[in-house]
């Protein structure tokens, strides 16, 4: 039986026509076989559309799991010469006829279309398209073929949730939105997390590709923000507000005109201000004690010049003066305003809703047991008296109140936990509250000694496991509290993720990252041997493009940094050469390029002799042929040889592109107005919490995040931009 919604989908296509389809019609005998598979409803499938002038592949699957892997497989079969290397998951319809996509394949549909050719004659241009579709169209035949063989579809391998947020931390702390997004959707579909711990998520993803806007007007923030504001929500709002207003205030010495605009501002986020924050009163976070104490201010919320001891008098003082200025608001809106801050903003949780949330609390995990403490501990007066009387219940809500503040507890007593967990079900309940508790946890309570202990032990198994997807919280703690650790430990932490039996390409995004920190301190001539083994062990066993990527990356690092064998060092590039000359035909031309630029660091004169010849190409249409006279790119970056490298290759490719670097530590005029003026901004810098962060993500929205530090990086990066 034809299945009739195809037969719509297709009623208004321009090129490619159903009852042809169906009946064998086409030259290219795969459009008439994707077509067929999608009609006789076998899933997953890809349907190709030829709609506004260019062909668009939709693929769909029954369950979100399944799409993500069909979006990695293609990715792999694909490459990024002939179609576009970032294949999307659409959520939402963008064009009227993805409804009916949406309604077969409820959890997204994936799109990428073919590149554009470049050729200079109309006859060129029709045989090189020629040539192209029928390697896309083959290979997608392939990739269906495949799928067709396994034994059954619905037993693929989900990966524990631990596993996926590692990947997803990884990401959000590169700074590459896009890749966390993905993960996320894996997530969803695991469907091992609650539906506002997912929020959060999503919110975490959105902030990796600094979104501020978008997480302040965020459709379900109502949602997060009932009852008491969790403290990793609080966080990541605040520092919203920073980002998007309040720290350009700041700079800019508190001015009177825009204080209407942050109270608004402020009103928005109401609930964020009304309790004040559990944050650590501890010097690197007096950012997040300003944002706050300026919006508590800004609404007349008692208490806010003594929330923190670390916030200084004349801060205060500043603060006071501009807050109490006269508004320019009509008085209408005034008392609107004031009537809205004095009101409750709490949904009032009745003694009947509080015991169904206790019962609920027994045979909760971690999450959902930080969830109902955030509600309940909004509950009012009159509440909490009823559960009192009733000894069973306040008892019962003690005993949460405890699990859900522990005192004292952190990095210590951690590690301690999961040492003596036995089973799964233990391990999974300590990285929840790894995720819910961390940041909270003081400097006093890591111990690197007993981190080292455990570590060189080489834990496996669950234990392995649980240390391994700790790691980007551990990172981004170190980060936020300004702690720094040997490089002892880091050397343990890359031989323990190496030693992973399944592991993934975020892994050596990881690995780098680890590499840089140990690269830049103090280090043994061994250390430095077992890292570049590590380094070398993680990309052999996560070979793709995004790995040759990343591992360009590292040969930069490592060609940048103080080496401490520069044999060992020669050795790792080969590697990498070796798995350029693997994938070389399914690398795109700027792959290509960057691959060459980084042997020419290594070899020199001797350079040329292992890739094949280059040549011009004629074939494929990519970036590299814009002309972006009259542009100008700003590259921020703390490595100043990659940043001039960078430069140089960026010049190349865009003879009428003007650039212009910066290494300003701190909020210079020669940075905001770089950052206002620049059609395209690289920021190449692995921390947010550096001062140049703050200032550029309040200067600009569109910012190009490189997945690493090296000029290979940003010039992805760049190149991807561009589209």
């Amino acid at each position: 039986m034809q299945a009739d919604w195809l037969e719509k989908f297709y009623a208004d296509d321009t090129y490619l026509d159903f009852g042809k389809a169906m009946r064998g019609g086409y030259n290219t005998p795969q459009i008439n076989t994707l077509i067929q598979k999608a009609n006789a409803q076998q899933m997953p499938c890809i349907i190709p559309s030829a709609r506004k002038g260019r062909t668009v592949f939709y693929g769909l699957a029954q369950n979100g799991r399944s799409l993500d892997e069909l979006r990695r497989v293609l990715t792999a079969a694909l490459g990024s010469a002939d179609t576009s290397a970032d294949i999307k998951t659409l959520y939402h319809p963008t064009e009227p006829w993805e409804q009916l996509l949406f309604e077969r394949s409820p959890n997204g549909i994936l799109s990428f279309h073919f590149l554009q050719v470049a050729a200079i004659t109309a006859e060129e241009t029709t045989k090189l398209r020629g040539e192209r579709a029928k390697r896309v169209y083959s290979m997608l035949e392939t990739v269906m073929e495949l799928y067709r063989q396994r034994p059954v579809l619905n037993p693929l391998i989900s990966r524990q949730t631990g596993r996926i947020l590692r990947d997803f931390y990884t990401a959000c702390h590169a700074h590459d939105g896009k890749a966390a997004e993905l993960y996320l959707q894996e997530l969803r579909g695991n469907q091992a997390l609650s539906p506002l711990n997912l929020l959060f998520l999503e919110l975490q993803g959105m902030a990796a590709s600094a979104k501020w806007e978008a997480i302040l007007t965020f459709p379900r923030l109502d949602v997060l923000l009932q009852g008491r504001v969790p403290e990793r929500i609080q966080r990541l709002l605040l520092r919203s507000t920073g980002h998007y207003m309040m720290n350009a205030i700041q700079k800019a010495n508190f001015p009177e005109d825009l204080r209407d605009g942050a109270r608004r501002l402020a009103l928005d986020m109401l609930p964020l201000y009304k309790t004040k924050p559990g944050f650590a009163h501890h010097d690197n976070f007096l950012p997040d004690w300003q944002l706050w104490a300026m919006g508590a201010a800004l609404l007349g919320i008692n208490g806010w010049q003594t929330a923190s001891p670390i916030l200084q008098q004349g801060w205060l003082q500043q603060v006071e003066y501009w807050v109490n200025g006269a508004s320019a608001l009509p008085t209408v809106v005034q008392d609107a305003e004031q009537k809205l801050i004095q009101a409750p903003v709490v949904i009032l949780l009745s003694v009947d809703d509080a015991i169904a949330l206790l019962a609920e609390a027994f045979m909760a995990d971690v999450e959902r047991e930080s969830e109902i403490f955030a509600q309940m501990s909004a509950m009012p007066e009159v509440t909490q008296q009823a559960l009192r009387a009733t000894p069973k219940y306040w008892d019962a809500w003690l005993g949460l109140k405890k699990r859900c503040e522990p005192q004292g507890y952190g990095w210590h007593h951690w590690l301690l936990d999961v040492q003596q967990a036995t089973d799964n079900q233990q391990y999974e309940s300590l990285r929840q509250q790894l995720t819910i508790q961390f940041m909270d946890w003081l400097p006093a309570t890591f111990d690197e000694q007993q981190w080292m202990q455990l570590l060189s032990q080489q834990p496996t198994g669950m234990l392995g496991q649980a240390l391994r997807d700790a790691l980007p919280s551990v990172l981004q703690w170190l980060n936020e509290y300004g702690v720094n650790v040997s490089s002892s430990l880091w050397s343990e932490w890359l031989m323990l993720l190496a030693l992973e039996g399944v592991s993934s390409v975020e892994d050596v995004r990881l690995g780098g990252m680890i590499l840089d920190t140990l690269l830049s301190g103090s280090f043994s001539h061994k250390e430095y041997l077992d890292a570049l083994d590590a380094i070398e062990e993680l990309c052999a066993k996560n070979e793709s493009s995004r790995t040759i990527e990343y591992a360009l990356d590292i040969a930069e690092i490592l060609y940048d940094r103080v080496s401490a064998d520069d044999a060992r060092r020669l050795r790792y590039w080969v590697d990498v050469q070796t798995m350029l000359v693997r994938r070389w035909e399914r690398l795109d031309n700027s792959m290509q390029l960057l691959a060459r630029m980084v042997e020419r660091l290594y070899l020199r004169n001797d350079a040329g002799n292992t890739f094949p010849t280059e040549i011009t190409p004629a074939g494929v249409a990519s970036p590299l042929h814009r002309d972006l006279s009259g542009k100008k790119l700003v590259i921020y970056s703390l490595t100043e040889t990659a940043a001039r490298r960078g430069k140089e290759a960026l010049m190349q490719l865009y003879p009428g592109l003007s650039i212009e670097l910066n290494d300003d530590h701190v909020a210079t005029d020669a940075l905001i107005n770089a950052a206002r003026k620049a059609d395209y901004f690289i920021f190449a810098s692995g921390s947010s919490k550096h001062q140049a962060f703050y200032t550029v993500t309040s200067c600009r929205k569109e910012i190009i995040y490189p997945a690493g530090k090296g000029a290979s990086s940003m010039v992805a990066a760049f190149i991807r931009e561009l589209g």
